[in-house]
């Protein structure tokens, strides 16, 4: 059928943006723990911007053409919500580059939990990203539980930068810019867990306050 060769299509653009994203995402992170001294990072959230554009005229069109049912629908539906929490992703990785320039020279050694967590955080976008496109519940569901050890990492390491000795102007920059990047790290995990949402809300046509195991 026309709309599935449209859904592939839109399956494909979509793998596209989230390798961007989420290459985006690890030079910041990479910025960050060089400790600004990569000066070949590039973020390319322009283009990540082009493919949420497309992808929803995408969409749109197959609206109006198709006029689409049921589950077809609701898979339309997701994909415009998703691409949006993919795009916010994008923006996180602005965000994560622009408070890693600011602690260029600073000498305070970076977490490696940090790094830890991004790698985690990440494996949730490719997995979310996997079970809408092999519309697989399981991993979906699999993928929303992760969030809680993302969520436990955050914790651990806001205490350590809540515990960490303030002697100097630079440090207490380094305290409050890495918090907040490791909130964006936070942040990406649930945009992920949205993604896996939507996959649930496909397949069991289900919102995420009734998704059980």
């Amino acid at each position: 059928m026309f709309i599935d060769s449209e859904i592939n299509n839109v399956n494909g653009l979509i793998k596209k943006m989230s390798s961007l994203v989420q290459s985006n995402i690890r030079q910041a992170i990479g910025l960050y723990l060089s400790k600004g001294d990569n000066e070949d990072t590039t973020i390319n959230d322009e283009i990540v911007n082009q493919y949420e554009k497309l992808i929803d005229e995408v969409c749109i069109d197959i609206l109006i053409k198709e006029r689409p049912y049921s589950k077809d629908l609701r898979e339309i539906f997701a994909v415009i919500k998703m691409v949006d929490d993919l795009e916010r992703i994008g923006d996180h990785a602005e965000d994560i580059k622009n408070f890693s320039l600011k602690l260029r020279g600073t000498l305070e050694e970076r977490n490696p939990e940090i790094d830890i967590m991004l790698d985690k955080a990440l494996k949730m976008i490719d997995d979310a990203i996997e079970s809408f496109v092999t519309m697989d519940k399981a991993l979906a569901v699999k993928t929303i539980k992760a969030d809680d050890e993302i969520d436990a990492m955050y914790d651990k390491i806001i205490e350590s930068l809540t515990n960490y000795p303030i002697k100097s102007h630079t440090a207490q920059n380094f305290v409050i810019y890495t918090t907040l990047i490791v909130k964006y790290i936070e942040r990406i995990a649930d945009h992920a867990t949205n993604i896996a949402e939507w996959t649930v809300y496909i397949v069991a046509g289900i919102f995420k306050d009734e998704i059980q195991d």
